[in-house]
C-alpha cells in the first residue's frame, strides 16, 4: 500500500519497453495522456553502467525514504533507484545501483526470478524469487537489510532466508508480498494445486518463518467462488486480490478476516467489488500482474495482454462512497496502448510514487567504473559500487564506501567511516575519531590522529593506528597491527598475525594462529593466547601471558611479569626486577644476563618437568659464590616437591623447577 498524493503521481514497469515509467496526472483531468505527464524514471540509459537492468521488470516497492526498489528477471536483481536531485527520474549518476543481486551478493544465494518485493515497518526488504532449479534454487523470500549503510544488502550477514515456501508446499510458485503490519500475504500459484494466499507471522519473533507460521487465508476451491490470482494488496486491514478468469471478466475481491480467524471462512468476509466488464467501451482485460491500493482507497491496475486494448492503467475510485467501484465513472483508464502509449507494451508492476525528502536519503553512488568523489562541508555518505575508486571526505563526519574494486579512501577532518568493501584497498582515517573497515581483500588501514577503531575484517591486512588512543582487529588473516602512539588495544584475531604496540600503555592479544607479539614501550597488557606465539613486552613494567601453546616469552627492559601458561613455554627474563611463571608443562625458564645487576628476579615453573637456564659470563659462573651456591641448588632440588632457592650472587630466587642447564660464555 501507498500513500496518497496529489496530484495523482505512479510509476509503471513494462516489460515490453524494458523500462520504468513515472507518470503524472498534472491537469487533474483523469488520465495520464497529456503532454509531459509521462517520462521514463529509469531503463537501460544510465549513468550507473547498468547494462539492460530491467530486461523483464516484474515488481516495484517504494520505501519510506523515497528509494523505489525494482525487481529484474533479466538480471537476477533487485535494484535501488533513488532520485537524488529531483528531475522525476533515477537515471543521474549516484542514483540506481543494485540492492541484491544473484551474481554480487556475498552470501551466494540465488535470485531466479524477483517476483514480489516489499518493506516491513523496520525497513527490511523482502524478495520473493521462485525457483527452477534444484538446491537453493527454490521457492524462498528472503529478507534483505543493509546493516553497514552503504546502501545495498549484498555484503555478508545482510541477507537470508526467511521462508523456504516449498516446506509448505513442494509445488510452490509465489508472485506477490505484501504486508499489514507484522502479518505478510503472499500469493502462491503452486503450479498443480489450488492457488492461495498465505497469511504469514513470526509468532516467536525469530527472525525468520517455520512452517507453522503460515496458514492459508484463501485458496482455490473455497465456497465464495474467490480464486485469486498473481496480484493483491493490503489496505485497512482487507487483503485486496485480483482474480483471473480467462474468460475477460476479471474481478476485484475484498477480503476482511471479520473473526479474527486468521482465514476467510464466512460469505460476510467476502466482497466483490469491480469486474473487467466495467471497463470503458474500447478496452479489455486480459491479465492483471499489478495492482496498488492507496491510503484513500482507490486502486491502479495494470492490465496486459497480446492486444492494443489490453494494454492500460486503470485507476478505481469509489465515488459514490457505497464501498466498490461497479458504478458509473468509477473506472477510469489513466493510460492505455490503445489511445497511442505505444511505449506501453505489456505492463507489470505499478506503484504510487512520492517524491523524496531527503531526510533519509541512502549513500551517494558511484558508478562500475574509476570514480572520484570529494564530499562537503557536511556529513556525506558514499558508496562506489565497482571500479577502483578514489575518494575524500570533505571535512565533515563522513560514511564511505569502496564497494568493488582497489579504493583508496580518504576520511581528512571528521570523524569519519570508511568501508573498503572488496578487493585490496587503502584507507585513511585523518584527523578525528574514525571507524576503519577493511572488508575482503588484503587492504591497508591507517587512522591518523585521533582515537581510532581499525578493523581489517578478511584478508592479509596492515593496520596502523597512528597517534591517539586506538582499537585494532585484525580479522581473519595474516595481519600487521601496528598500535602507533597512545594507549592502544590490538587483537589479531584469526591467523597468525604480527602485532607491534608501539609507544604508550597497550594491550596487544594474539587470539588464534601463531603470533608475533610485540608491546613496544609503555607498561603493556600483552597475550599469546591460543597457537604458538612469540610475546615481548618491550620496554617498561609489562605483563606478558602465552596461554594456550608452546610459546616463547620475554619480559624485556622492565620490571615484567611473565606467564607461561598451558604448553611447553619457554620463558626469558629482561633487564630489570622480573617474575616468571611457567604454569603447566614442560616449561624452561632463562636468565639470560650475562652479568646479573641489582635485580630481584623469581622464577617459578609451575607444574611439570621444568628446566631453569642459565646463560652467565665466565667470571660469574666461575665465582665462588655462585658455585657454593650452585651445589647448594643442587641438594635442594628434588622434582615434586615445593621448595624456594635464592641464588643470591645473581639476584633471583627460584622455586618448582625440576633440572638445570648452565651456559657459559
Amino acid at each position: 500500500m501507498a500513500t496518497k498524493s496529489n496530484p495523482l503521481t505512479f510509476l509503471v514497469g513494462d516489460q515490453g519497453s524494458e523500462a520504468l515509467y513515472l507518470l503524472h496526472d498534472r491537469n487533474g483531468d483523469g488520465d495520464t495522456a497529456d503532454v509531459g505527464e509521462v517520462g521514463v524514471f529509469f531503463d537501460g540509459h544510465n549513468a550507473a553502467g547498468l547494462a539492460d537492468p530491467l530486461a523483464s521488470v516484474l515488481d516495484t516497492f517504494q520505501g519510506k525514504d523515497g528509494s523505489v526498489y525494482a525487481g529484474d528477471n533479466g538480471t537476477d536483481s533487485v535494484y535501488r533507484l533513488y532520485d537524488r536531485n529531483g528531475d522525476g527520474d533515477a537515471t543521474d549518476a549516484g542514483e540506481a545501483w543494485a540492492w541484491f543481486s544473484a551474481a554480487g551478493n556475498a552470501g551466494g544465494h540465488s535470485l531466479v526470478t524477483p517476483n514480489g518485493i516489499a518493506g516491513d515497518d523496520d525497513g527490511n526488504i523482502y524478495i520473493v524469487t521462485p525457483g527452477v532449479l534444484s538446491g537453493e534454487s527454490r521457492d524462498l523470500i528472503y529478507k534483505t537489510t543493509d546493516h553497514n549503510g552503504d546502501g545495498d544488502a549484498q555484503d555478508a550477514g545482510e541477507a537470508g532466508i526467511w521462508l523456504d515456501l516449498q516446506t509448505i508446499n513442494p509445488n510452490s510458485s509465489a508472485f506477490e508480498i505484501s504486508f499489514d503490519g507484522d502479518v505478510a500475504y503472499v500469493t502462491d500459484t503452486n503450479g498443480r494445486d489450488p492457488d492461495t494466499i498465505y497469511r504469514i507471522e513470526d509468532k516467536d519473533r525469530s527472525g525468520d518463518i517455520q512452517a507453522d507460521e503460515v496458514s492459508v487465508f484463501i485458496a482455490d476451491g473455497n465456497p465464495f467462488g474467490v480464486n485469486p490470482d498473481f496480484a493483491h494488496d493490503i489496505h485497512d486491514g482487507s487483503v485486496y486480490a485480483f482474480e483471473f478468469t480467462g474468460g475477460g471478466d476479471n474481478r476485484v475481491w475484498r477480503l476482511t478476516d471479520l473473526d479474527g480467524s486468521g482465514s476467510i471462512d464466512q460469505a460476510g468476509e467476502v466482497q466483490q467489488i469491480w469486474n473487467a466488464g466495467l471497463l470503458p467501451q474500447g478496452y479489455a482485460a486480459s491479465a492483471g500482474p499489478g495492482m496498488d491500493v492507496l491510503e484513500d482507497g482507490s486502486i491502479l491496475l495494470a492490465l496486459n495482454g497480446g492486444q492494443p486494448t489490453q494494454d492500460s492503467v486503470v485507476h478505481l475510485v469509489d465515488g459514490n462512497g457505497d464501498g466498490d467501484f461497479q458504478d458509473e465513472g468509477e473506472t477510469r483508464v489513466l493510460v492505455s496502448r490503445a489511445d497511442g502509449a505505444a511505449w506501453l507494451d505489456r505492463p507489470r508492476p505499478v506503484e504510487e510514487y512520492q517524491a523524496s525528502s531527503g531526510r533519509h536519503e541512502p549513500a551517494a553512488r558511484g558508478t562500475e567504473h574509476d570514480d572520484r568523489w570529494v564530499g562537503g562541508k557536511s556529513a556525506d555518505k558514499w558508496s562506489g559500487s565497482g571500479g577502483n575508486d578514489e575518494a575524500r571526505s570533505g571535512g565533515g563526519s563522513d560514511k564511505i564506501y569502496g564497494d568493488g574494486g582497489n579504493d583508496v579512501l580518504f576520511g581528512q577532518d571528521g570523524d569519519d567511516h570508511l568501508f573498503g568493501g572488496a578487493d585490496q584497498d587503502l584507507l585513511d582515517g585523518g584527523n578525528g575519531q574514525d571507524r576503519l573497515y577493511g572488508g575482503a581483500g588484503d587492504d591497508r588501514l591507517a587512522g591518523g590522529a585521533g582515537n581510532d577503531r581499525l578493523d581489517g575484517e578478511d584478508g592479509e591486512d596492515h593496520l596502523a593506528g597512528d597517534a591517539g588512543a586506538d582499537q585494532l582487529f585484525g580479522g581473519f588473516g595474516n595481519d600487521i597491527l601496528e598500535g602507533g602512539t597512545g594507549d592502544d588495544h590490538l587483537y589479531g584475531q584469526e591467523g597468525n598475525d604480527t602485532i607491534r604496540g608501539g609507544a604508550g600503555n597497550d594491550v596487544a592479544r594474539g587470539a588464534e594462529g601463531d603470533d608475533l607479539v610485540d608491546g613496544g614501550a609503555g607498561d603493556d597488557f600483552v597475550y599469546g593466547a591460543d597457537g604458538n606465539d612469540r610475546v615481548q613486552g618491550g620496554a617498561g613494567d609489562d605483563q606478558v601471558r602465552g596461554d594456550a601453546g608452546d610459546d616463547v616469552l620475554s619480559g624485556d627492559a622492565g620490571d615484567d611479569r611473565v606467564y607461561g601458561g598451558s604448553g611447553d613455554d619457554i620463558l626469558y627474563a629482561g633487564s630489570g626486577a622480573d617474575q616468571l611463571y611457567g604454569h603447566e608443562g614442560d616449561d624452561i625458564l632463562v636468565l639470560d644476563v650475562l652479568d646479573p645487576g641489582a635485580g630481584q628476579d623469581l622464577f617459578n615453573g609451575g607444574s611439570g618437568e621444568d628446566v631453569l637456564e642459565l646463560h652467565l659470563s665466565a667470571r660469574v659462573a666461575n665465582s665462588g659464590a655462585f658455585q657454593a651456591e650452585l651445589d647448594r641448588f643442587e641438594e635442594v632440588i628434588d622434582p615434586g616437591t615445593n621448595y624456594s632457592f635464592e641464588f643470591r650472587s645473581l639476584g633471583l630466587v627460584v622455586q618448582n623447577i625440576e633440572s638445570y642447564e648452565l651456559v657459559v660464555g
